[in-house]
Order: structure tokens, then sequence, then C-alpha cells
């Protein structure tokens, strides 16, 4: 593969997941939009890859529920609906809380320290008004939490979770009062943990994921209505 400057080029090593982590950002920041059929040959040619780790980062994003690959057919972006967003929702906040809860005890006290910095690292960007660097730090704290567990069964089923949840969470940052909320949410949340209150932490965490999820289901549900 020949390096480039164009920033939709995919030039690290290994390269199913350069391919992956590339695609995945596309469809996550409306790039690949829902329903956009995936011409294989001028995406892979886009990324300046060959079609076989491309076909590798497809089926990773299929599992994730961001890609159908359809047997003899197409493949396609997968659409964001009500449905399967209250499920995702619901599992994530469940596994989330569960992790929460062990991370609350478990962490040690560089991890505890990292995810501090993490969250004023984003508390920065709030103030700021920086929307998609928010984003980016708000996804690594809660994957933070969640490694935290360091239960890699827990780790990995979340991995396959959180891309949907957060392709739809994405959305819900755009609502400033929203925005705020989980903000305020995320310091009671990082104040438990620091604390080692396992039970409290999880709860919270719990009702936060709870919350985006229902706020995102209500945008949707409203977008179906205005749809022709």
């Amino acid at each position: 593969m020949t390096k480039s400057s164009d920033p939709q080029s995919v030039s690290r090593e290994p390269l199913g997941a350069a391919v992956t982590t590339q695609l995945r950002s596309m469809i996550i920041h409306g790039r690949l939009k829902p329903g956009q059929k995936i011409n294989e040959s001028d995406l892979a040619g886009s990324l300046q890859v060959s079609r076989t780790p491309l076909r590798e980062a497809l089926k990773t994003l299929q599992e994730e529920g961001l890609i159908l690959m359809e047997l003899h057919r197409r493949t396609y972006v997968t659409e964001i609906t009500v449905e399967q967003t209250a499920e995702v929702f619901e599992a994530l906040a469940a596994l989330e809380r569960l992790c929460c809860e062990i991370s609350a005890r478990r962490m040690t006290e560089a991890q505890r320290s990292e995810l501090r910095a993490l969250h004023e690292r984003m508390y920065a960007f709030h103030r700021e008004r920086d929307r998609a660097r928010y984003f980016e730090l708000n996804d690594q704290i809660h994957r933070a939490i969640v490694e935290g567990s360091a239960n890699r069964r827990l780790i990995d089923f979340h991995a396959k979770l959180i891309s949907s949840a957060t392709r739809a969470r994405f959305a819900a940052i755009h609502s400033a009062g929203r925005w705020d909320a989980s903000v305020a949410e995320h310091q009671a949340i990082l104040a438990a943990i620091e604390a080692r209150s396992a039970d409290r932490a999880g709860r919270l965490l719990e009702s936060h994921v709870h919350e985006t999820g229902q706020l995102i289901c209500a945008v949707l549900r409203q977008n179906q209505r205005r749809a022709p």
C-alpha cells in the first residue's frame, strides 16, 4: 500500500485494524450515511488498500451492527432505528453499571488519576464548546471505566455494543441541554469512583446512559414523524 497525505488513506499496520478504525469513524461521524451502499472497489481505492483488509474491516463492523453484508447482493451502512437504539442502550446501561461497580473497587490509583485527567480535558472542551473533541473524550472515558474492570469478557462484549451506541450518542451531544446535563452527571460519576463508592457509581452511570438513550430515541421518533 502506498502512503498518502490524504486523511482518507490508511497507512498504519496492521491493515485490518487500521481500516476498521477508519471506516468506523466515517460511519459514526456521518461521512458514510445510514442506508448508503458500500462499493468495495471504490472504497478500497479511496483508502488505498486492497480488498482483503477492507473485507476484514467490513466483517468486524457487521458484528458491531454498523454494516450489513447481504450474501451475493449488496453491502450497506445500517439505519439507526428507534427499536435497535433502545435495545442497545438498555444493554449498554446494564453492562456499564456492572463494569463501573467493579472498576470503582478494582481500579489502581494510576487508573483513577488517568480517569480524572480525561475528565478534566473533557470539561475544557465543554467550556470551549468544542463538540467534536468533547465527544472523543467522552467515548474514551466510557471505555476507560469499562476497561478498569479488568474483566476481558465484559470488555469484549462492551466493544461489540459501543460502536452502535457511539453513532447514536453523537447525535445526542447536539442537544445543548443534554450536553450540560451530561457533564454534571460525569462529575458525579467520577466523584463516586474516586470515593470507591461502587453502588453509587454504578447507579449513576446506568442512569446517565439510560437518559442519553431516552433522548436519542425521542429524537429518532421525532425525525420519523417529520419524514415524508
